[in-house]
Parts: structure tokens; sequence; C-alpha cells
């Protein structure tokens, strides 16, 4: 037999991304009980977690979950259930009745885990691949997605109001609680593409302009809020009707950002 060393340096040259990573290594694990110590160790299934659940968020910390760390295996067969379940589920809020209780389940048990699942990728119900009712499955993704990123909203901005109390706000407050206003209204803040927020490459001339800083203290604010107004007026962003509620979406929220390093 193999060094077990040398068997767990051929089972890590298993791609990760494949899909007969996983079957290969459990059968690996049903040759023997050294089999089945190697195939299952954490340094296999890291990096096969990360491909299949860490693209967009970081390991899963939610009550129940064994630690991504030290239980990889435990961890990954974890996750799978619950994206198990979210496959069925979907299929499930089709029904006229009793979709109340699904979506309690959804929240309540399954959570934020399934937003990078089946469950929360309606794009993949597409006609070619034609699952039963596929436009309605796509629809029913998609409504159960928004509601899981709205009650990830609500509790960022519960805990920043708790901090705020306290007089403990931290540091990246600001910038979850703009991500948090994108979840509410159903975007995924972990999918935005970061360059949207890049000054560097959106708003060079603004950068340009504002290199020297010629004040101090409140007439230096002064001084950079009348810039970044007349800027924002130049790249086409308008005052709103009084009343109304101005959406600048991402235009707003990376100049929000590039005052905040004067402040």
């Amino acid at each position: 037999m193999l060094p077990p060393e040398l068997v767990s340096a051929c089972l890590q040259a298993l791609d990760p991304a494949s899909p007969d990573t996983v079957p290969t290594l459990l059968a690996a694990s049903l040759a023997s009980s050294t089999f089945a110590s190697i195939a299952r160790s954490s340094v296999l299934w890291r990096p096969i977690a990360d491909e299949w659940y860490h693209h967009h968020r970081p390991p899963s910390t939610s009550p129940g979950t064994p630690p991504f760390h030290a239980e990889a295996f435990a961890y990954t067969a974890h996750r799978a259930r619950k994206e198990v379940r979210s496959r069925s589920l979907v299929r499930d809020l089709q029904r006229p009745r009793h979709r109340l209780e699904l979506a309690h389940e959804l929240r309540t048990e399954l959570g934020i885990d399934v937003v990078e699942s089946q469950l929360s990728a309606p794009a993949r119900f597409t006609e070619q691949s034609r699952p039963e009712s596929w436009l309605s499955l796509r629809h029913w993704a998609g409504e159960q997605r928004r509601l899981l990123l709205r009650d990830e909203a609500i509790d960022v901005w519960r805990g920043i109001a708790e901090r705020d109390a306290r007089g403990a706000e931290a540091p990246d407050d600001y910038e979850r609680g703009l991500n948090a206003f994108a979840a509410f209204r159903g975007l995924d803040p972990a999918r935005l593409a970061r360059d949207r927020f890049d000054l560097e490459r959106n708003h060079v001339r603004l950068l340009e302009s504002t290199r020297t800083l010629p004040f101090e203290g409140a007439k230096r604010l002064e001084w950079l809020a009348r810039e970044v107004v007349e800027y924002m007026s130049s790249i086409g962003l308008k005052k709103a009707p009084d009343g109304a509620f101005h959406n600048l979406g991402a235009s707003f929220s990376s100049l929000s950002a590039f005052c905040r390093l004067y402040l």
C-alpha cells in the first residue's frame, strides 16, 4: 500500500471544480478506515467548499454549521444538504398553498447560506435545462433570494444601530450600510463588481481636480462638497424634484466613498 502522504498528494491533484472529484473522494473513503481518514481530511475538502460556496461570500458561521477550517468535510456535507433542500423548496413553492410555511423554513433553517446555491441562481433555470415548469421555478428562486437578502440587510442595519447607540461604530459600518441598502432592493452586494466603485477608473477628472486641497477644517469640507456637486452635475446627475427620492445608484455610492476619504 502507498504511504498515506503519497495517497493524500495524489488526491490533492484532483480538480476541485470537476464534478467527478467529490464522487472520487467519497469512493476512496469506502476503501478502508485509512483511506476514509485521508479522503475526508480538511486539506482536500477546503478547496471544494471554496469552489462551490465561497465565490462571493466568506465561509458560513451560521449556528449548527461545522467549522470550515477544522472540519471541511462535515462543513461541505452540511452546505450540500442545505442546497438540496433549497432546490426542493423552490419546486414546492410553485404549489398554491402553504407558501408561508416554506418561506419560514427558508428564513429560519436555510438562511443566507443558500444565496449561492441553485435557489438563488435563477439564471440556471433556462429553457435548455428545462426542469418542470422552469419559468415558475425561475420566478420563485428569484423571489426567495430577494427575501433572504432583505433579511440580511435588516440584520446589518440592526447591528449598526446598536453599535451607534453604544458609541462604538465599526470602521466598515458605512460601507456595510450601503451594501445593505443594495441587498434590501434585491441586489446581492457580494456579487456587485468592484470596478463599479473604482474611483481611479470611473472618476479620474474628479480625482485630478481635488488632488491638491486648498483649505483646512470646515472650509475644506465646503470646498470639497462644491467640487463634488459640480462634478456630479457635469456627468448628468440632476437635482431630484421636491419630495422625490433620487436613485443615484452606483454613482452615489462611489462618490460618497470618495467624500469619506477626506472626512
